[in-house]
């Protein structure tokens, strides 16, 4: 999570689409019924939705205003493009799913702090054993250490971190190719 943002309400979040319950608007209305639905289908929900969470909700049947409560109105919500949204019990949690070019650099220094994990416990060092790393990597992988470099050697013990020239041969130990990643490490 990078960041905490609050909302004043869902509909900044989601789009809504609102039907009649038929079942309680019968027992309510009964011939009017069809009317009644309808009215509530053609109704902005958002503001129907509103309405409705403060108590009840006017809709225009025929010329005239109809009120109706929440159980008179199935509404559902659709989260925008690019969110991901949970409602329960009144409380609202909503996640943005559009990653930028920093969360893919994040996400790419996290994947290389795996595979230099993984190779510390294949190379059979001590979890608190400090380390040299050398590298070369992808353009992305490139990005990812120029930015988020420091947080790799923190988290890997590493008290060296030096990038591969292209000229030098890497004699890597290690690589993860779908990372586009080389490496090797040695105690320090």
């Amino acid at each position: 999570v990078r960041a905490l943002d609050s909302f004043s309400n869902t509909g900044e979040l989601v789009d809504y689409s609102a039907k009649g319950n038929f079942r309680n608007l019968g027992k309510q209305f009964g011939t009017e019924t069809p009317n009644v639905a309808q009215a509530i289908a053609d109704a902005d929900a958002a503001k129907l939705a509103a309405a409705l969470a403060v108590g009840s909700a006017t809709v225009t049947v025929d010329g005239r205003e109809v009120s109706v409560g929440p159980d008179d109105v199935i509404l559902s919500e659709r989260p925008r493009q690019g969110w991901s949204v949970v409602n329960d019990q009144g409380e609202t949690v909503a996640l943005d799913l559009e990653l930028d070019d920093d969360l893919r650099r994040a996400g790419i220094a996290r994947d290389i702090i795996r595979a230099v994990q993984e190779a510390r416990k294949s190379s059979g060092l001590e979890v608190t054993d400090r380390i040299a790393l050398d590298w070369s990597g992808s353009p992305e992988v490139q990005a990812a250490m120029a930015a988020h470099g420091d947080d790799v050697a923190d988290e890997v013990l590493a008290v060296a971190l030096r990038e591969l020239a292209e000229t030098e041969d890497p004699a890597a130990t290690f690589s993860d190719d779908e990372l586009g990643l080389q490496f090797r490490i040695a105690k320090a």
